[in-house]
């Protein structure tokens, strides 16, 4: 599908045209750009719906998701686990020595590992026993843990730095209001962070943010964290890719607080921009902003085409794998109730993703300029959920799109317009 582009270029207003079908960008003279870079070496997406996935899951992962449970003792409004507490396996140290067998058995072999609860430091007791076996059997694997920070202390830094975890914490900035508690008011916790950037840098904290109603400045939200910290030069890493939305159209909570005024998104677009093309060299510790242009950039160079486009993450493929304590293969961490099992470590290789929709199944996804990069949104939530988070993921990509033309071309996308039907 095509879309015409109304720009300015050094003052001037020009329209260029974008082609979804094949990620190629035309001039204002009609001119194909990048028209010397041969096409990367796409292969075709093999279609799939929720009750039908041809993709089998595979020993070579990209990801490997572990779930140790759902227990947390936060309540945080948008949190799309809440619902899942007392519904799915909570793990104990009993389980670390059979999943450990199971995953030898079971031949596969992750380059990445995320440990998720709940809150997974609730689950300390299982870590102790579970991490130092991981890291034994993939001694070159990325591993992380995401938590809400309220029960670190300098103990647990050197025990997950000693394994070389890599420590992501969940705060939202200076607008924290729909989380339960500001971890940052506790000054065990403060210590804690401050002990860790002292003995191990800057980088071995991320803080991960999930920006809404009234929350939405990039740059204020990565300035709050530097601030708070004393950095001078923007060095802490802030994830501010994570926008509130809805997993599951049922749950109220996550429904209203998926509700972000048009106010806000332009703001979160606007700061998005703002900080992509701020000459700044770490623009503002954004990192994870410069991951997803630089993935965009890749699209548009190598001209992929739209039927490559696979989904927002790995795990409706065989390079995604989640499973929770006793070897379950879960569809998604955000829906990881016996219902969305889809088998067992033990059976790897009769595995199918089940409770997945592929993005080409919606309508307003194939006729969407930001499909390229947003990948339909969450491949697991119900359809609904989908369409009621749509607005704020289109502001998230619009932000990193214009910065993306602004990079490449020297153009500002004003507005964006589909031609035809």
């Amino acid at each position: 599908m095509k879309f015409a582009l109304h720009s300015l270029r050094n003052g001037s207003e020009c329209t260029w045209v974008y082609d979804t079908s094949t990620s190629e960008v035309f001039d204002e003279q009609g001119q194909l750009q990048f028209a010397h870079y041969p096409s990367g070496d796409y292969k075709p997406v093999t279609p799939f719906t929720r009750e039908l996935n041809p993709n089998k899951k595979g020993q070579t992962n990209n990801l490997l998701e572990i779930s140790l449970g759902f227990n947390c003792n936060y309540e945080c409004v948008y949190c799309s686990q809440n619902r899942l507490r007392g519904k799915a396996y909570s793990s104990k140290p009993s389980d670390v020595e059979p999943f450990i067998k199971q995953l030898k058995d079971s031949g596969i072999k992750p380059t990445k590992i995320q440990l998720w609860g709940g809150e997974p430091l609730v689950y300390w007791k299982t870590c102790l026993l579970l991490i130092p076996e991981l890291r034994a059997l993939y001694p070159d694997c990325y591993i992380s843990i995401v938590t809400n920070g309220s029960l670190l202390d300098r103990a647990k830094v050197d025990f997950l730095a000693k394994y070389d975890i890599q420590l992501f914490i969940s705060h939202d900035g200076p607008n924290n209001q729909q989380r339960t508690h500001n971890v940052l008011a506790d000054e065990k916790v403060v210590d804690a962070v401050k002990y860790s950037f002292a003995k191990y840098g800057y980088g071995s904290v991320v803080f991960g943010t999930t920006l809404g109603k009234g929350n939405t400045d990039v740059i204020k939200v990565a300035k709050y964290f530097n601030d708070f910290f004393d950095c001078k030069d923007y060095q802490i890493q802030v994830g501010v890719h994570n926008v509130a939305r809805c997993h599951d159209s049922k749950d109220l909570n996550q429904v209203l607080a998926c509700k972000i005024p048009q106010e806000d998104l332009e703001i979160y677009s606007s700061t998005i921009f703002e900080a992509l093309m701020s000459p700044h060299y770490n623009y503002y510790g954004c990192q994870s902003l410069c991951y997803r242009l630089d993935n965009a950039a890749e699209t548009i160079i190598n001209k992929e085409p739209i039927t490559s486009v696979r989904a927002e993450c790995c795990m409706p493929f065989s390079d995604g794998l989640l499973t929770d304590m006793k070897g379950n293969i879960l569809t998604c961490h955000n829906h990881a109730t016996q219902e969305y099992t889809c088998g067992h470590l033990s059976e790897l290789d009769k595995v199918h993703g089940i409770g997945y929709n592929y993005w080409a199944n919606k309508k307003r996804c194939r006729e969407c300029p930001m499909i390229h990069f947003c990948k339909g949104g969450c491949p697991s939530a119900d359809d609904r959920a989908n369409e009621l988070a749509c607005p704020n993921l289109y502001a998230l990509y619009l932000g990193i799109f214009r910065a993306l033309f602004g990079k490449l071309f020297g153009i500002y996308v004003k507005t964006i317009e589909r031609i035809g039907q």
